[in-house]
């Protein structure tokens, strides 16, 4: 039960989590490029994106999980995770899919928006 409790707390990062990985192993041509949002190296401007999504939400719900670790623990922990997820997904694109390639610009925007979510926490929030 408290596995349950722990994941439920944690649902948000998960759900971008999976949203990530879907997004990241779907064929590219299954996945639609919205016209507006179609400039040169949008596509770095997304992975930046939601990475820094998927930092922010794990840092939140840590934060509001109760667990008992100090914040900069909490903002280490959480980038380390995200960008070795980032480079799985990497890794996963050039090796299990045939329309996918793995990108080292891909895995340095992933890390711009990860270093965004933790600047952003270290700027604005509050000290207990």
């Amino acid at each position: 039960m408290k596995i349950l409790k722990f994941l439920l707390s944690f649902y948000k990062s998960l759900i971008v989590f999976l949203i990530i990985f879907i997004l990241s192993t779907l064929p590219s041509k299954d996945v639609d490029t919205v016209n507006w949002f179609s400039f040169e190296n949008s596509d770095k401007v997304a992975h930046a994106a939601m990475y820094f999504l998927l930092t922010f939400i794990i840092i939140r719900d840590i934060l509001k999980s109760g667990l008992e670790i100090p914040p900069l623990k909490i903002f280490i922990y959480s980038a380390v995770f995200t960008f070795l997820y980032g480079l799985t997904i990497e890794i996963i694109q050039g090796v299990f899919t045939d329309s996918r390639s793995a990108d080292v610009y891909d895995q340095v925007s992933n890390t711009v928006g990860i270093g965004f979510a933790v600047l952003f926490f270290l700027i604005f929030r509050k000290p207990k």
